[in-house]
């Protein structure tokens, strides 16, 4: 059994790990934080993360502390078949290496033993469903006898590990996307595309809404959608109907002259929703997207 003070250490780890993971949305910086904290808990200030690159069949060195300049975030290793970093990955399990001058398992990258390591343990990280994301890594530059009590901190870990890895990516993702999104609709000058909240208030007015229905956003934001709405579609309550209809439906037809700023009236066909995309309209009809 560990000792208690050991034991009250790694516990405060896995609570600071868990607070640092909630209060970041980086990946780079949770994994360096990873690394840092599980370096402190088994007492080696050594540790690293290594992430598949499925395409090249090479393991990065994604996360890292204790190592020099020109490994964290460059070094990459082949996912050799005498790796033991290949085969905890394989394997599924933790793989410990006490002292690397009588290992005879396994190849030990040049670049460890000129930093000085010893002794390891590799201990696979996996995302949920059993996706293997890569794994963790924790040196030491003397001979070290990693225990049971070692491995179960270490896997506890790791299966924490793992979730928040996942998340991070999946956020990551959307932000790529909502960035392209964001890219794409600017670009986009002869389609009036606004966003409205739950209230149907104006809250983002696109360039290619100024550009259609020739209102700056500083006079539109915060108002009802109904502005573009012509006096006689507002008195059939046909904004509340278009309104409605996207939010129970995700799309409404927008098939309708829209109001300008200078009291002209645009053509549009399209659908109006959260993710509206309009038909092709002829050459001589505005085109209005509501999302």
């Amino acid at each position: 059994m560990p000792h208690p003070e050991t034991m009250m250490k790694r516990q405060r780890v896995l609570g600071d790990f868990g607070e640092a993971a909630l209060r970041s949305q980086d990946l780079d910086e949770v994994l360096d934080e990873a690394c840092r904290l599980v370096g402190e808990a088994l007492g080696t200030g050594r540790a690293k993360i290594l992430e598949i690159l499925e395409t090249e069949r090479q393991l990065l060195v994604r996360a890292g502390v204790g190592w020099e300049t020109g490994v964290v975030g460059r070094l990459r290793l082949p996912m050799a078949e005498h790796s033991s970093e290949t085969f905890a990955i394989d394997e599924g399990r933790p793989v410990i290496s006490q002292d690397v001058a009588t290992e005879d398992r396994f190849d030990i990258p040049s670049f460890m033993k000129e930093a000085g390591v010893v002794s390891f343990v590799n201990v696979p990280i996996f995302l949920p469903g059993e996706r293997p994301f890569g794994l963790l890594q924790v040196d030491a530059t003397e001979p070290r006898h990693f225990g049971a009590d070692d491995i179960e901190f270490l896997r506890t870990y790791t299966a924490i590990l793992g979730p928040v890895i996942d998340r991070l990516l999946i956020a990551r993702t959307l932000r790529s996307t909502e960035e392209r999104f964001r890219l794409t609709v600017e670009q986009a000058l002869d389609y009036g595309i606004f966003l409205t909240d739950p209230q149907d208030r104006i809250t983002d007015w696109l360039p290619g809404a100024r550009a259609v229905y020739g209102w700056a956003a500083e006079e539109v934001i915060g108002q009802p959608s109904a502005i573009v709405f012509t006096p006689e579609d507002r008195q059939e309550n046909r904004d509340r109907w278009e309104t409605e209809t996207a939010c129970r439906e995700g799309v409404a037809p927008n098939i309708r002259w829209h109001l300008r700023k200078d009291g002209g009236g645009s053509s549009s066909r399209g659908p109006r929703g959260r993710c509206a995309i309009p038909t092709a309209p002829s050459s001589a009809s505005s085109r209005s997207v509501r999302t």
